[in-house]
C-alpha cells in the first residue's frame, strides 16, 4: 500500500535538561488504518543519553575571535594578559573547577603570576606556583562563571631578565567544569625593546611600540603615537599632536598650539608654550597647560590640572579631581564626584557641578558656582560672587565686598571682611556678616543671621528667624514668622514685622518696632525707643531713660530703670514705670476709654507724672483747654475726678470733656492716688 506523509505539531508539557551520564527512556504507540478500514498498531521506544557540554571561553568579547594580544616591554612591568571583558559560558554547570594557563614557547625569565593574591582568595580560587619547566600556571576552586572571569583578569605575564628575549609568546588558556574542558583561547604577548625616534624639520609621523619609547618631533607639525608602554613624547616646535596610548606616559607639547592625549594609564602632560589642548582620558593624570590660553580636560580618574599662565579652561569630568587655574582669568569646571578647584590669581569662574566640591577663588574678581552636592566655597581676596546652588553648602566670601547666595537646602554663609551681600534663599540658613557694613537676607526658612562688626542690615524674611546685629549701629527686619531679634552693641533699629516676635535692643540707644503680632520687646541698656505695634505686646525698657509706645492692642509696658516715658496708645494697656521719675503720656481722649481703661501699677506723684496736656478739656470750643479737679461731675466740660475704691484698692481718674456729666476718658491706678499728691499735668 501507500503511506501518505502527514504534518503535525507535538506539544511538550514541560522541558527538563539531562545531566551528564543521565538516561531518559520513553515510548509511544501509533496506529495505521487503510482505506478499507483495516488497521495495525505498533510501538516505538526512545532512549536519550545525557552528555556534558564543555564551557566556551572568549578572552576578549569586545573583539572578534576568542583570543587577545597584549604588549610587554623592558620597562612595562607585569602586564595583565586577559582583558576585563573575558566571557565564560557553560550551558550545563553553574560552577567551574579549574583553569590552565600555559606558555607554549617560554623564554628565559618568563613568568605567569597573579596581580592581586588577596583578591583571588576572596573569589575562593587558589593559584599554583608557576612551573617554568612546563610553562603552566593552574587555578583551582569551585566558583561561579562571574568569579572565574574576575580571576582570569588577575593573571599576568612578566620577565625577570634585564633585557627580555624579544618575540611573541603564545599563551593557551582553558577552563574546565570538572567533566569537560573548554576550547583553547590564545593570548599573544608581544615582547619588544624600547625604541627612540627623532623627527626631522618637516611634518613627521612617529609611532612607538608596546615598550617604553622616546619620541621627539623636532620642527614641523608632527604626530607622535606612543602605543603601549611607559613612553616619553616631545612635540618640540610646530603644531603637534601627541597620543600616549597604553601605559603611564609623559607628554610635552613644546612650542605653538599642541594637542596632547594621555589615553590609557596615569599620564603626565605639559602643554608648554602656545594655546594647547590637553586630554587626560583614562587614569589618574597630571596636566600643566604652561603659557598660553590652554584647555585641559581630565576625563576619567582622579586628575590634577594646572592652567599655569594665560586664560585657561579646565574640565575635571569624572573622578575626584584637583584643578588649579594659575595666573589669568580662568574657567574651572569640576564635573562629577568631589573635586577641589582653586582659581588662584585672576578673575576666575569656578563651577563645581556634581559632587561635594571645595572651591576657592583666590585673588581677583571671581564667580563661583557650587552646583549639585554639599559644597565648601571660599571667595578669597577681592569682590567675589558666590552661588551655592543645590545642596547644603558652606560659603565664605573672605576678603573683599562679596555677594553670596545660598540656593536650595540649609546653607552656611560667612561674609568675611568687606561690605558683603549675603542671601540665604531657600532652607534654614546660617548667615554671618563678619567685618564690614553687610547686607544679610535670610530668605525662606528658619534662618540664623549675625551681622558681625560694622553697620549691617539684617532681613529674616519668611520663617521663624534669629537675628543678631552684634557690633555696629545695625538695622534688623524680622519679616514674617515668629522671630528673635538681638540688636547687639551700639544704637540699633529693629523691626519685628508680622508674627509673634521677641526683640532685644541690648546695648546702645535702640529703636524697636514690634509690628503685627503678639510681640515682646526689651530695650536693654541705653535710652531706647520702643514701639509695640499692632496687637497685645509686652514692652520692657530695662535700664536707661526709655520711651515706650504701646500703639494698638492691649499692651503691657514696663519702663524699668531710669526716667522713662510710657505712651500706651489705643487699647487696654497696663503700665509700670519702674524705678526713676517716669512720665505716662496720653495723646488722645480715646487712648484710655471708660470700660477699657489703662492701668498704672506703681504711680508715685512725688516722682512720676501723668501727662494729659495733649487732651482738650472742652471739646465744645476751640483750642486746647486744661482740666480742673472736681469732687464729682456737675455737667461742666473740663472736670477731672479721682475716686478710690477701698474694696478693689484701685483709684480711677475720670475726665469729662463734653460737659454731659459722663466720663469720656478713664485711667486706673493700683493703690490710692490723690490730686494733692501731685504728678498730673
Amino acid at each position: 500500500g501507500v503511506v501518505d506523509a502527514v504534518d503535525g505539531d507535538v506539544e511538550a508539557g514541560g522541558v527538563a535538561a539531562l545531566g551528564a551520564s543521565q538516561t531518559l527512556t520513553d515510548s509511544f504507540t501509533y496506529t495505521v488504518t487503510d482505506a478499507a478500514g483495516a488497521s495495525d498498531t505498533a510501538s516505538l521506544d526512545i532512549t536519550v543519553h545525557g552528555i556534558n557540554d564543555a564551557p566556551v571561553l572568549d578572552l576578549q568579547a569586545s573583539r572578534g575571535g576568542t583570543g587577545t594580544v597584549v604588549g610587554f616591554g623592558d620597562s612595562t612591568g607585569a602586564v595583565a594578559i586577559i582583558p576585563a571583558d573575558v566571557v565564560i559560558d557553560d550551558p550545563d554547570d553553574a560552577t567551574l573547577a579549574r583553569a590552565t594557563i600555559r606558555i607554549t614557547n617560554p623564554s628565559t625569565g618568563d613568568r605567569l603570576g597573579i596581580s592581586n593574591a588577596s583578591a583571588l582568595a576572596a573569589l575562593g580560587i587558589t593559584a599554583s606556583a608557576y612551573d617554568s619547566a612546563t610553562g603552566i600556571l593552574t587555578l583551582t576552586g569551585p566558583a561561579s562563571e562571574s568569579q572565574w572571569q574576575q580571576a582570569l583578569h588577575l593573571v599576568t605575564f612578566n620577565n625577570t631578565q634585564a633585557s627580555p628575549p624579544l618575540g611573541d609568546r603564545t599563551i593557551q588558556v582553558t577552563v574546565s567544569d570538572g567533566l569537560a574542558t573548554s576550547n583553547i583561547a590564545v593570548a599573544t604577548v608581544q615582547v619588544v625593546s624600547r625604541i627612540t625616534l627623532v623627527g626631522t624639520a618637516g611634518n613627521d609621523g612617529l609611532t612607538g611600540n608596546v615598550g617604553g619609547d622616546t619620541l621627539s618631533g623636532r620642527a614641523g607639525d608632527d604626530v607622535l603615537r606612543g602605543m603601549g608602554g611607559n613612553d616619553l613624547l616631545y612635540g618640540e616646535a610646530g603644531i603637534d599632536k601627541l597620543y600616549g596610548g597604553d601605559g603611564n606616559d609623559r607628554l610635552a607639547g613644546g612650542d605653538d598650539g599642541d594637542s596632547l592625549y594621555g589615553e590609557a594609564g596615569d599620564d603626565i602632560l605639559f602643554g608648554e608654550a602656545g594655546d594647547d589642548r590637553l586630554y587626560g582620558a583614562d587614569g589618574d593624570d597630571v596636566m600643566n597647560g604652561g603659557a598660553g590660553k590652554d584647555t585641559l580636560t581630565g576625563g576619567a580618574g582622579s586628575d590634577t590640572l594646572r592652567g599655569d599662565d594665560g586664560d585657561d579652561t579646565l574640565n575635571g569630568e569624572a573622578g575626584g579631581d584637583r584643578l588649579y587655574g594659575g595666573a589669568g582669568n580662568d574657567r574651572l569646571n569640576g564635573g562629577v564626584d568631589a573635586d577641589l578647584l582653586y582659581g588662584d590669581a585672576g578673575d576666575d569662574t569656578l563651577t563645581g557641578l556634581d559632587g561635594d566640591d571645595t572651591l576657592t577663588g583666590g585673588a581677583g574678581l571671581d564667580k563661583i558656582y557650587g552646583g549639585l552636592g554639599n559644597d565648601r566655597v571660599y571667595g578669597g581676596d577681592d569682590n567675589d560672587q558666590i552661588l551655592g546652588d543645590a545642596g547644603a553648602d558652606n560659603l565664605s566670601g573672605d576678603a573683599g565686598d562679596d555677594k553670596l547666595y545660598g540656593g536650595a537646602d540649609n546653607d552656611i554663609l560667612t561674609g568675611g571682611t568687606g561690605n558683603d551681600l549675603l542671601t540665604g534663599e531657600a532652607g534654614a540658613d546660617k548667615l554671618s556678616g563678619g567685618d564690614g557694613d553687610d547686607d544679610l537676607n535670610g530668605g525662606d526658612g528658619a534662618d540664623t543671621i549675625g551681622g558681625g562688626v560694622g553697620i549691617d542690615v539684617l532681613r529674616g524674611d519668611a520663617g521663624d528667624d534669629q537675628l543678631s546685629g552684634d557690633a555696629g549701629a545695625d538695622r534688623l527686619y524680622g519679616g514674617d514668622g515668629a522671630d528673635k531679634i538681638y540688636g547687639g552693641d551700639d544704637n540699633d533699629q529693629a523691626w519685628g514685622d508680622a508674627g509673634a516676635d521677641v526683640i532685644l535692643g541690648l546695648l546702645g540707644d535702640d529703636i524697636l518696632w514690634g509690628g503685627a503680632g503678639l510681640d515682646s520687646l526689651y530695650g536693654g541698656d541705653g535710652a531706647d525707643q520702643i514701639h509695640g505695634g499692632d496687637d497685645a505686646d509686652y514692652l520692657g525698657g530695662d535700664a536707661g531713660a526709655d520711651t515706650l509706645f504701646g500703639d494698638a492692642g492691649d499692651d503691657r509696658i514696663l519702663g524699668g530703670d531710669g526716667d522713662d516715658v510710657l505712651i500706651g496708645g489705643i487699647g487696654l494697656d497696663t503700665m509700670t514705670g519702674g524705678s526713676g521719675s517716669d512720665r505716662f503720656v496720653f495723646t488722645a481722649i480715646t487712648d484710655s476709654a471708660p470700660g477699657g481703661a489703662d492701668r498704672i501699677t506703681d504711680f508715685n506723684g512725688a516722682f512720676d507724672t501723668v501727662d494729659l496736656s495733649a487732651l482738650d478739656a472742652n471739646a465744645n470750643i476751640g483750642g486746647n483747654q486744661a482740666f480742673a479737679w472736681a469732687a464729682a461731675f456737675t455737667g461742666v466740660a473740663g472736670q477731672a475726678v479721682l475716686t478710690y475704691s477701698t474694696v478693689t484698692k484701685v483709684t480711677t481718674l475720670s475726665l469729662d470733656n463734653t460737659g454731659d456729666g459722663v466720663a469720656d476718658f478713664a485711667l486706673t491706678f493700683t493703690g490710692q492716688v490723690t490730686s494733692a499728691g501731685g504728678g498730673f499735668i
